[in-house]
């Protein structure tokens, strides 16, 4: 009586079934890989169309997309930590519910719609992308929708409105920087030749003044420099080298703009800007942080529940906070602090969870940014410039950039690129690891047998 062999997954050599590792597909994986192909077209396309406005939030049109596909069943194991990243995401919502609840203050609707919208586009993510490959096409898509959304769809046209600085910093800098990144890779340029191509388009922002996305493209041009000198050997120490040199860049960066190395319209704007309000240069006027410090010094566990409720000695406190960094009369950064319609701007996705929900609701987007740079720092093959590029420009955001748009889709994208790409890291490394133990068992078997033979020879 003959028995049937169990099956094997591709590469396999032994007769027994091995567990599939994040990232390798199973024969029925294989078998819905068009079907998920069009779900990561439609989810991608769709995530920068916004619905729900009445409840204060974008929902995207692509979450009705990612509901089936969360749905749908995947054999093979998810990223590891993709199933965290949902819980904190939920685990916001509930505290920031429950920090709102106690202050009796309403809901603040942002940060609750964009996290539910993270966690449900994420699980679709982890279904219908397996590979770092599949994961680029999937910000492929997301990007081209946004592009496609900001030239037809856009309210008002708005950002023709705006000249073409307005119209590349407001607009379509992001998506086409990503676009053609993405494609360069796919036509199979080599790493440096991607970075000639970030430098041209870190330039080109800039130029025309959207330093947020010309700071992502060098210093993301930097760490691809540092990772091909470094090669198989880069890990810990080089996240420690490259933080260090990163201080120096954006240093070197804030000098070359206001120095008129993009112009000298540039550099009169930046000055015009760091003289306003006290702020770096570099961080292209932003002076809200002393407000949310001021903030969750006040109130560091629970939260306020809704930032729109700051009382006058959160103001108080930050104008303290701003004047002891030098940015001198309130009148100067007041204004970017309550605007006209009396709205409170943090901007900020990190501080600004922390002021409304408390450090664990914080623990969310910190935890992303955390994730976002050391995966644009740590991964190799074909796609690292891309993930390099995007961990970058999107930590950026989740520190200096509000809960706006569609932020909840675009977290989730990335989040997952970077989830694959870590995973596949770490399979690279397996190998490695596994021959180090075999020649330290080696090493200690011919140690053991010398042992015995020394003994044998003093009987």
């Amino acid at each position: 009586m003959t028995h049937g062999r169990l099956p094997r997954f591709a590469g396999q050599s032994g007769e027994a079934r091995q567990k599939p590792t994040p990232g390798q597909a199973t024969p029925r994986d294989a078998g819905n890989r068009k079907e998920f192909t069009w779900f990561r077209r439609v989810m991608g396309f769709t995530a920068s169309i916004p619905m729900l406005p009445q409840f204060g939030v974008g929902v995207p049109l692509s979450v009705i997309v990612a509901i089936p596909a969360a749905l749908s069943r995947r054999t093979s194991p998810r990223p590891r930590f993709l199933a965290f990243f949902v819980v904190i995401s939920l685990l916001s919502v509930l505290v920031t519910w429950v920090s709102a609840s106690v202050n009796a203050v309403p809901l603040p609707t942002a940060i609750i719609g964009h996290a539910m919208v993270f966690a449900v586009t994420l699980i679709a993510y982890g279904v219908i992308a397996r590979s770092t490959g599949e994961a680029a096409q999937l910000v492929f898509w997301f990007y081209l929708g946004y592009l496609g959304y900001v030239l037809f769809l856009l309210p008002d046209a708005r950002v023709f409105n705006l000249g073409v600085e307005g119209f590349w910093k407001f607009g379509v800098g992001t998506p086409v920087t990503v676009l053609v990144v993405y494609l360069t890779i796919l036509a199979g340029a080599a790493p440096m030749v991607v970075a000639g191509v970030m430098t041209i388009l870190g330039s080109l922002s800039f130029s025309v003044g959207f330093r947020a996305l010309g700071l992502a493209c060098f210093v993301a041009v930097f760490v691809i420099a540092i990772r091909g000198l470094a090669g198989r050997r880069h890990g810990v120490a080089t996240i420690v080298l490259t933080g260090a040199a990163l201080v120096f860049l954006v240093w070197a960066l804030q000098q070359a703009v206001v120095s008129g190395w993009f112009g000298a319209d540039v550099a009169a704007r930046t000055a015009a800007q760091t003289e306003e309000n006290g702020g770096p240069a570099i961080l292209g006027g932003r002076s809200e942080p002393p407000l949310s410090w001021a903030a969750i010094v006040l109130r560091p566990i629970l939260g306020w529940g809704n930032a729109q409720y700051l009382d006058a000695s959160a103001v108080s406190l930050g104008v303290e906070y701003a004047q002891r960094l030098g940015m001198g009369d309130e009148s100067n950064f007041i204004g970017y602090w309550i605007r006209r319609d009396g709205f409170v701007s943090l901007h900020s996705m990190v501080l600004g969870t922390w002021v409304e929900g408390g450090p664990i609701a914080a623990l969310f987007p910190a935890s992303l940014a955390v994730m976002f740079a050391v995966a644009a720092v740590l991964v190799s093959g074909k796609w690292a410039p891309l993930v390099t590029l995007v961990g970058v420009k999107t930590t950026w955001d989740l520190l200096f950039s509000p809960w706006s748009s569609n932020r909840g889709a675009q977290l989730a994208v990335v989040t997952i690129l970077c989830l694959l790409a870590l995973a596949e890291y770490a399979r690279s490394k397996e190998p490695h690891a596994s021959l180090r133990r075999n020649r330290r068992r080696r090493g200690d078997g011919d140690h053991a047998v010398a042992s015995r033979i020394d003994m044998r020879t003093r009987a």
